[in-house]
């Protein structure tokens, strides 16, 4: 059991919060034009996004501490 959580987690990881994070790679390729023939699960894309605001707010955070 503890196997499968763990390959779970880093799938999550290398989808939303890993150094290539490939579910907004892809979003931003198809922004760019890039015409796709299969579509990403939307609630893959929410977290993701979720996951990048998460990210914003924290680097936020260490900015206001290190400046103080």
């Amino acid at each position: 059991m503890n196997d499968a959580q763990s390959a779970y987690e880093s799938t999550m990881n290398k989808l939303h919060t890993g150094r290539g994070k490939l579910v907004s790679r892809v979003e931003s390729l198809k922004k760019l034009g890039v015409k796709t023939t299969k579509q990403i699960n939307q609630k893959l894309i929410d977290r993701t996004e979720d996951m990048e605001e998460l990210d914003e707010g924290n680097e936020d955070v260490n900015a206001n501490i290190q400046s103080k």
